[in-house]
C-alpha cells in the first residue's frame, strides 16, 4: 500500500462527506491545545510473525527419508537429523571413493610416465653425445682420406642437429609443462565429480542450520529410530525453529522502507484484547528469494515483554502501523482535527501548505495516514 494514499485517505474521505465547511479563522486552535509525542504511524504494512530462525522442509519427489532424530528435540547447528534417500548415498559415496583411487593411480602413473620419460631422453643423449665424442677423436688421432673426412663431418652435424632437436623438445621445462597440463586435465575432471559428490550429499543429509527444536509432522512422529518416512511432493514433514527471540517481517516494497536508514523505525500490531500490542524495533533487512526474484525482507526484533503476545500470532500475516521516532517531542495532530479548517488551502497545497496557512511560525515534520507532526520553527 502506498504511503501517499494512505496519507489522504482519512481527509479526502471525511471532506467529501462533510455538508459543513470552517474557513473561519477564530476557529483555528493554538497549537498548544495539541499533545506532544516522540513519535507518530507514518504507515501500514502487512508483516508476518515469525521465530528468530525458521526452517521448513517438504517432501520432493516422493523420495525416502531416514529420521534420526525424535520429534521435539533440541538440536545444535550441524546435527545430522535425517537423511534423504540413504542407499543412493551410500552408493554414491561408494562410488566417489573407488573414482578418488582412481585419480590418485591415474596420477601417479602420470609421473611414473614422466620419469621415465626422463630417464630414455637422458639415455638418448648420452647415446649420441658418445657417438660425437668417437667420431671427433677419429677425425683427429687417424689421418683420413678426404671423402672419410667429409662423410665424418657430416657425421658431426647430424648428430648436433639430433641433440639440438632433442633438447628443443623434450626438456626438463617441456616436460613439466605437458606433465602440468595432463595433471591440471585429471584433476579438472575429478574435481567436477568430487564437486557434485559433495553437493548431493550437503543435499542429502539434512543437518540444522542453527540451534532449534526439531518438530515433525504429525503422521510422521514414531518412537523407534531410525524410520523410514515417504513424504508427498511439497508435503510438510518437519520444522526446526529458533524461538529465542521473535521476529516481523515485512517482505513488500514499500515506499516508506526503500530510505537507507531505517532504524528509527518501529512496528505496532494489536493483538487480543483491547490494548494487546505487539512492538517490535527494527533490526536489519536481508536478501530473500521470492518466487524468481530477489526482495528485502525488513526484519524487526519483537520486544522480550512482547514474546507470548508474538506466540499467538505465530506464522500469521498481520496488518502492522508503522511508527517513526523522533529525538525530541512534536505536536501529535489528528488529521480530522484540522481537515475542515480551510478545505481550499488543503486541496491546493496539501498538509505542508494547510500546516504553514494555520500556523504560519510552525512547519510539518512528518506526515502519517491518522495524524501530522507539527514543530515551531527555529527562530
Amino acid at each position: 500500500m502506498a504511503e501517499k494514499s494512505l496519507n489522504n485517505d482519512v481527509a479526502v474521505s471525511n471532506i467529501e462527506s462533510e455538508s459543513v465547511v470552517s474557513d473561519n479563522p477564530e476557529a483555528v486552535p493554538e497549537l498548544a491545545t495539541f499533545s506532544q509525542g516522540s513519535s507518530i504511524i507514518i504507515g501500514l504494512d502487512e508483516g508476518l510473525v515469525a521465530p528468530a530462525d525458521l526452517l521448513h522442509y517438504r517432501g520432493v519427489g516422493e523420495s525416502e527419508i531416514t529420521i534420526l532424530k525424535a520429534d521435539k528435540s533440541e538440536l545444535k547447528k550441524g546435527d545430522h537429523w535425517a537423511t534423504i534417500e540413504k542407499e543412493r548415498l551410500e552408493f554414491e559415496e561408494e562410488s566417489m571413493l573407488l573414482t578418488e583411487r582412481r585419480f590418485n593411480k591415474d596420477m601417479e602413473e602420470l609421473r611414473q610416465k614422466q620419469k621415465e620419460a626422463k630417464q630414455a631422453r637422458d639415455k638418448e643423449e648420452e647415446k649420441i653425445l658418445q657417438s660425437r665424442e668417437q667420431l671427433a677423436k677419429f677425425i683427429e688421432t687417424e689421418e683420413v682420406p678426404t671423402d672419410v673426412l667429409k662423410r665424418v663431418s657430416e657425421g658431426l652435424k647430424k648428430l648436433d642437429s639430433q641433440l639440438a632437436d632433442l633438447k628443443a623438445t623434450s626438456s626438463d621445462e617441456k616436460m613439466n609443462e605437458l606433465l602440468d597440463l595432463e595433471e591440471r586435465t585429471l584433476k579438472l575432471a575429478f574435481d567436477r565429480t568430487k564437486r557434485d559428490f559433495q553437493r548431493s550429499k550437503k543435499r542429502g543429509l539434512l543437518k540444522a542450520e542453527f540451534d532449534g527444536v526439531l518438530e515433525l509432522a504429525r503422521n510422521y512422529e514414531a518412537a523407534e529410530f531410525p524410520y523410514v518416512i515417504i513424504p508427498d511432493t511439497g508435503e510438510l514433514f518437519a520444522t526446526i525453529s529458533n524461538s529465542s527471540h521473535y521476529e516481523i517481517r515485512i517482505t513488500n516494497r514499500n515506499a516508506i522502507l526503500q530510505r537507507k536508514d531505517l532504524s528509527g523505525l518501529s512496528l505496532k500490531i494489536k493483538v487480543g484484547g483491547v490494548g494487546e500490542v505487539i512492538h517490535a524495533h527494527f533490526k536489519e533487512t536481508k536478501k530473500q528469494d521470492i518466487g524468481n526474484t530477489t526482495k528485502d525482507v525488513h526484519i524487526f526484533k519483537v520486544a522480550k515483554e512482547n514474546t507470548d503476545l508474538a506466540k499467538l500470532s505465530l506464522d500469521e500475516t498481520r496488518l502492522c502501523e508503522i511508527v517513526e521516532h523522533f529525538e525530541q517531542e512534536h505536536y501529535i495532530i489528528p488529521k480530522t482535527e484540522i481537515a475542515f479548517l480551510r478545505t481550499k488551502v488543503l486541496r491546493a497545497k496539501g498538509w505542508k501548505g494547510l500546516v504553514k496557512d494555520l500556523w504560519p511560525g510552525a512547519e510539518l515534520v512528518m506526515e502519517g495516514p491518522y495524524s501530522v507532526a507539527v514543530a515551531m520553527k527555529a527562530k
